[in-house]
């Protein structure tokens, strides 16, 4: 029993993993297999369970797609129900319902205090606690109030640092770049981006490693309109941020990011004018107004990790 649990973990690990950079196939294929193994109604059925609706909820919030988001979270509910109320919360915000999230997150974050049962294992409230706290900073973020956001990300990276949790604690670091960037500060996002990259290029998505890339372009070119002598730098900065924006695009792209893409190509297409590079910006351009033309935004506003 003990053997069959731990190699059905396995499987649902290394889905998520291929499922984190944009092989969605490869990580159906492995549930799959994972499924003719411990089909349902075993003991370890609600595990496949659990990752599947995990992986297909992320991949319909990468695309859009709040319909079948929902779908999947009532699917989650059935088998993890902390992790399907954490996920309702992030679909809230993605619509659009502050008013209607902040009571619901600060309940989540009460409750996380105590012992939650995430994927059918037992684990302590930390890690938990510290995702419900990056939702309350991505809140405010939405709420063009960096002020009051930067208390839940400063508590965010405290709990992740006392409980060893790098990964987040490097996600809780990216949100307070973002807020250093809304408050006009770029040159220390900036050293604060660059600091924690390393283990963000190396233990995070593709998602996370391309929202991680982009902001660290978007503080390095802000940087020096805060500087006297900016006209030379401005360029130079500019011209190497177009390869990193490839990558970028490219990243987005493979996971159907559409929203992502289409801001990556609208952030492409600007530098490329800047630069007085018709011919490319208008490819950027277009491609982006066929994104918006395919896929409409109905909520103008996009938080930095919404996953």
């Amino acid at each position: 029993m003990q053997s069959a649990e731990a190699t059905c973990l396995s499987l649902c690990s290394l889905a998520e993993q291929h499922a984190d950079r944009g092989m969605f196939q490869e990580a159906s294929d492995i549930l799959t297999f994972c499924k003719s193994k411990f089909p349902k109604h075993s003991g370890q059925s609600r595990l496949w369970m659990a990752t599947e609706a995990r992986i297909n909820y992320d991949r319909a919030l990468l695309q859009g797609d709040m319909d079948k988001a929902h779908t999947y979270v009532e699917q989650l509910a059935a088998v993890d129900k902390s992790e399907a109320d954490y996920r309702f919360a992030l679909n809230m915000l993605h619509t659009g319902k502050y008013t209607e999230v902040l009571p619901f997150l600060q309940k989540l974050l009460e409750n996380s205090r105590e012992k939650v049962s995430l994927s059918g294992g037992k684990t302590s409230a930390a890690e938990y606690q510290t995702r419900v706290l990056l939702a309350l900073t991505q809140l405010f973020l939405l709420l063009e109030d960096p002020v009051a956001a930067l208390p839940y990300a400063l508590n965010c990276l405290t709990l992740s640092c006392s409980h060893y949790l790098d990964h987040v604690a490097a996600l809780a670091s990216l949100h307070i770049a973002q807020i250093q960037l809304s408050l006009g500060l770029p040159t220390k996002a900036v050293n604060l981006v660059k600091r924690i990259m390393v283990q963000v290029l190396s233990h995070g998505s593709l998602y996370v490693q391309c929202c991680a890339r982009f902001l660290l372009v978007k503080c390095q070119l802000a940087a020096p309109k805060h500087e006297e002598d900016k006209s030379r730098r401005e360029y130079d900065l500019m011209q190497c941020a177009l390869p990193a924006l490839d990558t970028i695009v490219k990243g987005f792209r493979k996971l159907g990011a559409i929203n992502k893409t289409r801001d990556a190509l609208y952030y492409q297409a600007m530098v490329y004018d800047e630069l007085g590079y018709t011919i490319e910006r208008n490819a950027c351009a277009a491609e982006c107004c066929e994104l918006l033309q395919r896929h409409p935004v109905h909520n103008t506003s996009s938080s930095l990790f919404v996953l």
